[in-house]
């Protein structure tokens, strides 16, 4: 199976900088939360569903593992998302695993078990994240 994954939301700012500068002003870090319609671009959203559904690949939206309804938060359970203004930050990198294994094994069939060990497949939407 062939899968096309979503780009993640585009932060505004380069979320160390803007949370660093936060900080030391005695500023809310949520100033550096991105507004959900700024972080997402509905055209590159729209090519991508449609290379996908061009090529009969499934599509993977992780959009709510990282914005709430309208904001896409610097900051998500105590850690950074981004570590410059576009890529994610390691810690939060690995907290994507179990959303995207919670998309990906549908796709790849029901042989495909939860080896021991393994992060437990729980779905998050935005209010858990936040």
């Amino acid at each position: 199976n062939v899968v096309l994954m979503q780009d993640s939301p585009t932060p505004d700012s380069n979320v160390p900088i803007c949370l660093g500068r936060a900080d030391w002003w005695g500023e809310s870090l949520s100033q550096c939360d991105t507004p959900r319609a700024l972080a997402l671009d509905p055209a590159i959203i729209a090519a991508e569903r449609a290379a996908a559904t061009a090529t009969g690949s499934a599509y993977v939206d992780l959009t709510d593992s990282f914005c709430g309804a309208t904001f896409c938060p610097a900051i998500l359970r105590d850690d950074i998302v981004y570590r410059d203004d576009s890529h994610r930050a390691t810690r939060y990198a690995a907290r994507l695993a179990a959303p995207l294994a919670v998309a990906l094994l549908p796709l790849i069939g029901s042989s495909a078990a939860n080896p021991a060990g393994a992060i437990p497949l729980a779905p998050r939407g935005p209010a858990a994240n936040l």
